[in-house]
């Protein structure tokens, strides 16, 4: 018998010998929960859902349209020990959210959009909190909404705060664990806009012929901002300033048809704006910038700055 043979029959046998203890180790325990990491009682429980093989978190998602859509996935609630519950991917469609729900708060979840499975992996939205947990239901997201029914907030049954779970999160685990907000990609800017950190990761649309300024908040390392001019000005200036006490640091890469291009600085200790007035400092149609904060005073920024006739800086110590 050759090498290759003895090893693929010391394989076969190891594999037979082991296979049957490795799924039992795999095996659903058979603890009756109620949701991703609820027991029957309704309160959070321990992590049961996750020992049965092939589970898989439905995933849920909601848009602009008021609508909830899910992922394809398998749980395990009330003791099913067989395969778990297969709950279909939803339609285009998905369910729709009732408005107006402001409250997905553990553990009354007073005015709250619930998004649940019952045993047979059916999805709905109740706002009863008894509903999705009723036997044989399992929750699968708690979601916010405004008066249009347009969600606000979606908290997931694992995403959980101290007091939630039968750990102490506030001596178990580093740091805090949070729930995604939503806001806005892409603001449009104003004669005057004043940013705010909660706005980080924006995309602000400068796209007034008469000039607009924003007012950047207090810098914070991590948050940034995309501005992009979409018209040019033909009066007034296009700015970026800074607040008091607060600079801008990195350059502008600037060109105009008729002239070289230039790099102008900002020195991150005396200049507080970026001010384009439509021709010789830039601000036409097509500049862009990226202002990232990199400290509480200093703002870094770079950016392409289109202009016309002989090009300037657009950096001035004076908004």
């Amino acid at each position: 018998m050759n090498t290759l043979k003895r090893a693929l029959i010391v394989l076969a046998l190891t594999l037979f010998s082991f296979g049957p203890a490795f799924a039992q180790q795999t095996a659903y325990s058979g603890v009756s929960v109620h949701g991703p990491f609820t027991n029957t009682t309704g309160a959070p429980a321990g992590l049961a859902q996750m020992l049965g093989a092939n589970y898989e978190e439905p995933f849920v998602t909601a848009g602009a349209t008021g609508y909830a859509q899910w992922t394809a996935g398998r749980v395990y609630i009330d003791g099913h020990t067989a395969g778990g519950i297969y709950i279909p991917a939803s339609s285009a469609s998905g369910v729709a959210l009732d408005a107006s729900k402001t409250s997905c708060v553990y553990p009354a979840f007073t005015t709250c959009d619930i998004v649940y499975a019952n045993s047979s992996g059916v999805v709905g939205v109740t706002t009863a909190i008894a509903t999705a947990k009723a036997a044989g239901a399992t929750p699968l997201a708690y979601i916010e909404t405004n008066s249009s029914a347009v969600p606000t907030k979606i908290t997931y049954p694992y995403q959980l705060t101290v007091g939630q779970f039968p750990i102490n999160l506030a001596t178990d685990v580093t740091g805090s664990l949070v729930t995604p907000t939503f806001s806005a990609n892409t603001i449009p800017a104003a004669a005057t806009l004043t940013l705010t950190a909660a706005q980080s990761g924006s995309t602000v649309l400068m796209g007034a012929t008469t000039g607009e300024v924003i007012t950047l908040p207090t810098p914070a390392a991590g948050v940034w901002y995309d501005v992009i001019v979409t018209v040019s000005n033909t009066s007034n200036s296009n700015e970026i300033q800074t607040g008091a006490s607060q600079f801008l640091v990195g350059s502008a890469v600037e060109g105009a048809s008729a002239a070289a291009t230039s790099i102008f600085l900002a020195d991150g200790s005396t200049i507080r704006a970026l001010k384009c007035n439509g021709t010789t400092t830039g601000g036409l149609i097509g500049s862009e910038y990226r202002i990232q904060g990199i400290s509480s005073t200093v703002w870094q920024i770079t950016g392409t700055n289109i202009a016309s006739g002989t090009i300037a800086t657009p950096f001035t110590g004076t908004p």
